[in-house]
C-alpha cells in the first residue's frame, strides 16, 4: 500500500488504505518534502500559513486525521489552545504594543500572544468582543488596556509580582515569599491577576476556562510563562471583572471617552480619591495616562482629550483591619474588619470623632451612623437614640432588614450577625444594572 500525500496548505490528501509510517518509502517521503516546499512556494488563496515543522507533525498525524471521503481532516491549530489558527497582527496593533514595551521585557509578552488571546476571547464571546468593527475605536480600546498593563508590569518587564518588602525578587511558589497575602495566586500576567487570601479564584479560575487550560489550580505558574494566558488573564479580567467599586469592567469606559474609570476598575482604592490626594500627578496615575497617550500617538491618534480622572462618586473605603485592601461594603473585607468609606463616615455620640462602628469610639460611643439617623418625636431634630431627644424618643423609621436573613430587622450589620449586611449600613442602597428601579444592597 501507498500513501500519496498532496501539499497540506491545501488541506487535501488522498490515501490507499494506509500502512504504517514506518514502511513508506525514501522516494515517497521525497515526494512529500517535495510538495511542502511547493506549499509555500505557491500558497492558494484562503488556505492557511504554515512553517515546515507545523507541516511535517501534520504529516505524521494524517492518518489519524483520516475523514470518511478520504481526505484529511483540516489541520490543528497551530496557536494558543482551543484557539484558531495564529495569523498575524496588523501594522498598527504591533506599533502600539512597542509603544508602551521598554527595553529587557519578558520575554512571554509576545505580541503574537496578545493577538492570539485577543482573537481567541473574541471567537468565542461575540457579545462581550475586546474588538468591533471600527478601527480607530478598537485602536483607542487597545492603547487604554495597554496603558494599564505598563504599570502593572514595568513597560513588559514583570511578569510575575515583586515581593514586599524591597520589590527587588519576584514572587514564587517555591520561596513563599508572597505567600502570606497570596498563597501561590500572587500577581502574575499583564494584569497581575491575585488571589487574596491565597485561596482559587476566579481570576484565575476564569482564565482557565476562557483558554481551556484544565490544570491552573495546580500550575499558575503558567499564566506567567504562556504568551496566550498572559496576555488571556489580564483580557478576561479586562472584560468582566466589576474590580474595585464595582465600577467596571474597565472595558466599558473608553467608549465613553474616559480613561481614569479603566484604572479606577484596576486599582481605584489606591489611586483614585481619598487615597491618592495628587489625582492625575500620583506617578502611578501619570504613568498610566502617559502610556496611554503614547500607544494612542503611536497609531496617529491624539488621546490627551480623555477624561483621565477617577469617575466621580467613586465610593471605595479600605478594611479596618487591612488598609492596603479596597473594598465598598463589610462584606468585602471578610473577617479583616469593615469596610470605612469617608463619605458614609459617622460621628462619635460624645466626642467629634470619625467613625464606622461603636467600637471606633469607645466609652465616647455610639458611633452615630448617617444612614442609621432617626428624627426626635418631640421636634423632629436628628438623633440615633432617645437620649440624643429633650424629651420625646427617637423614631428610628429606617429600620433595614439582614441580607441573609431579610425577616430580621437591623440597624447596623453587628444586628445580623454571619447573616449580614444590613441593607441600611455603609455604603447604603444602589440600583440594579438590569432593573434600574430595584434598590439592592449585595
Amino acid at each position: 500500500n501507498v500513501l500519496i500525500l498532496y501539499p497540506f496548505c491545501l488541506h487535501r490528501a488522498i490515501s490507499v488504505p494506509a500502512m504504517s509510517m514506518a514502511l513508506v518509502s525514501p522516494l515517497v517521503l521525497l515526494h512529500v518534502l517535495a510538495s511542502l516546499a511547493t506549499c509555500h512556494a505557491n500558497k492558494v488563496p484562503g488556505a492557511s500559513d504554515c512553517d515546515a515543522d507545523s507541516d511535517m507533525t501534520r504529516l505524521l498525524q494524517v492518518t489519524a486525521r483520516s475523514r470518511d471521503d478520504g481526505q484529511a481532516a483540516p489541520c490543528p491549530p497551530n496557536g494558543p489552545p482551543n484557539g484558531p489558527p495564529n495569523d498575524a497582527p496588523p501594522d498598527w496593533f504591533t506599533k502600539e504594543v512597542e509603544a508602551i514595551r521598554l527595553p529587557n521585557s519578558a520575554d512571554v509578552f509576545t505580541t503574537q500572544g496578545l493577538w492570539d488571546g485577543i482573537q481567541q476571547w473574541d471567537a468565542a464571546h461575540s457579545d462581550n468582543a475586546f474588538f468591533g468593527s471600527n478601527e480607530t475605536a478598537n485602536q483607542i480600546m487597545l492603547a487604554a488596556f495597554l496603558g494599564n498593563v505598563a504599570q502593572e508590569t514595568g513597560g513588559l518587564k514583570f511578569a510575575t509580582e515583586l515581593a514586599p518588602p524591597d520589590y527587588t525578587a519576584p514572587c514564587t511558589i517555591e520561596s513563599a515569599n508572597c505567600a502570606a497575602n497570596y498563597g501561590i495566586y500572587f500577581g502574575r500576567g499583564a494584569l497581575q491577576v491575585t488571589c487574596w487570601g491565597g485561596t482559587y479564584c476566579a481570576n484565575y479560575a476564569d482564565t482557565a476556562a476562557a483558554y481551556g487550560i484544565t490544570d491552573m489550580e495546580t500550575n499558575p505558574d503558567q499564566v506567567a510563562t504562556n504568551p496566550t494566558l498572559a496576555w488571556g488573564s489580564a483580557i478576561v479580567f479586562w472584560m468582566t471583572n466589576e474590580g474595585v467599586g464595582s465600577n467596571g469592567p474597565a472595558a466599558k469606559w473608553p467608549s465613553q471617552n474616559s480613561f481614569g474609570g479603566t484604572y479606577a476598575t484596576i486599582n481605584g482604592a489606591l489611586e483614585c480619591p481619598p487615597q491618592n490626594t495628587e489625582g492625575v500627578n500620583d506617578p502611578r496615575v501619570a504613568n498610566r495616562i502617559t502610556n496611554f497617550e503614547n500607544a494612542c500617538a503611536a497609531v496617529g491618534l491624539t488621546c490627551s482629550g480623555f477624561t483621565m480622572t477617577c469617575p466621580s462618586g467613586t465610593s471605595t473605603g479600605t478594611c479596618s483591619e487591612k488598609t492596603e485592601w479596597a473594598c465598598t461594603w463589610n462584606g468585602d473585607c471578610g473577617s479583616y474588619g469593615v469596610c470605612n468609606i469617608d463619605a458614609n463616615a459617622g460621628v462619635c455620640a460624645k466626642e467629634d470623632w470619625k467613625c464606622y462602628q461603636d467600637s471606633d469610639c469607645g466609652s465616647s460611643g455610639p458611633c452615630n451612623l448617617p444612614a442609621n439617623q432617626g428624627t426626635c418625636t418631640d421636634g423632629g431634630a436628628a438623633c440615633w437614640q432617645d437620649e440624643d431627644c429633650q424629651s420625646g424618643s427617637c423614631q428610628l423609621g429606617n429600620l433595614a432588614t439582614c441580607y441573609g436573613k431579610p425577616e430580621w430587622g437591623c440597624r447596623k450589620d453587628t444586628d445580623c450577625g454571619v447573616d449580614g449586611p444590613c441593607t441600611l449600613t455603609p455604603p447604603g442602597a444602589g440600583t440594579c444594572s438590569l432593573q434600574s428601579d430595584w434598590a439592592c444592597w449585595a
